[in-house]
């Protein structure tokens, strides 16, 4: 792993963490010339989705906190968004366990308006009219690679959709979208709507906080943003036209053609109740939590070495 910014207290957790076993660690800088192929042992890699027996993927999570110890990898790639049976355990969470959990995590996100990243704090002036909310992603992420509609022309379809509805449509951009000294790069998506938005009375860009925005909006739409998981727990509507590990409750797009398709599309697709278990088990169960080592990290390691063992026995390690 490359223990880089951001990343520092999740390395070091771990490898206290793994310090307390008997075994050996050996710590690969990234571009190192071992990798999980020719490594014997667990491997855990640093934003990875290596689908290998004796690999672990690790990635930051859509809010602070937590991160994502899995075999198959991170948003759309992860095992919960491609297991039915993982979103079935969710919703066997319990109601008041889930109730609990959630009133914890409505006041530390939504009160405290914190995000993944920095919010601004300046009020959100809405449309005159109600919206629909379109967090804008980076083109070149890596989970745009599971989009089933081109971001400019998703934008195109909500903008014509919402204007047929005589709704507003509200964007905002990826805050490292114009960062050139961050990827290297400015997001040519994002200026190409963002030039197109100002030739639209009805659609409005803002830079206000998500969490300043979405409460006042009609419903979220995105391909599969983090933004749209935050949606969630202000139990707003969500529609998605990309893969992603929080699908199950969200409606999804196939084609631009979809959009008039969705029913009620107001409605979010879980009741209140459900979208609290999965929000429980996604966070509590499925993720790991940096703030409380003892029943994630220690929990996920437990997993790994005995999945590990179990390989070795069957000759699949």
């Amino acid at each position: 792993m490359n223990p880089s910014t951001g990343w520092l207290a999740i390395h070091e957790q771990l490898v206290e963490v793994i310090s307390e076993y008997d075994f050996q660690l050996e710590i690969v800088p990234r571009g190192g010339q071992l990798g999980p192929v020719d490594m014997d042992g667990i491997y855990i890699g640093k934003h990875t989705r290596l689908q290998l027996n004796n690999c672990w993927n690790l990635k930051k999570a859509y809010i602070p906190h937590y991160f994502y110890f899995d075999r198959t990898g991170f948003a759309g790639w992860a095992e919960i968004a491609n297991n039915a049976s993982l979103f079935k355990c969710a919703m066997e969470v319990d109601v008041s366990t889930a109730d609990e959990f959630f009133r914890k995590l409505y006041a530390e996100t939504v009160v405290a308006n914190l995000s993944k990243e920095v919010q601004s704090s300046d009020p959100f002036m809405p449309p005159p009219r109600p919206f629909v909310f379109l967090p804008l992603q980076l083109s070149f992420d890596n989970v745009i690679k599971l989009s089933r509609v081109d971001h400019y022309s998703f934008y195109v379809a909500l903008r014509d959709w919402t204007a047929d509805l005589d709704l507003c449509l509200a964007i905002k951009p990826h805050p490292f979208a114009f960062e050139g000294k961050t990827f290297g790069r400015i997001c040519e998506s994002t200026m190409q709507i963002l030039n197109d938005a100002m030739l639209h009375e009805h659609v409005y860009i803002s830079y206000a906080s998500i969490h300043y925005i979405i409460p006042m909006s009609e419903a979220v739409a995105c391909i599969n943003s983090g933004v749209g998981f935050e949606a969630l727990i202000h139990h707003k509507s969500v529609i998605t036209a990309g893969h992603s590990d929080y699908h199950w409750a969200a409606h999804q797009i196939s084609s631009v053609d979809d959009l008039a398709k969705i029913g009620n599309w107001r409605m979010p697709l879980l009741s209140d109740a459900d979208v609290k278990k999965f929000l429980c088990f996604f966070l509590c169960d499925y993720l790991v939590d940096i703030r409380d080592p003892r029943r994630s990290i220690y929990k996920c390691i437990d997993r790994a070495v005995d999945e590990y063992k179990a390989g070795l026995l069957t000759g699949e390690a």
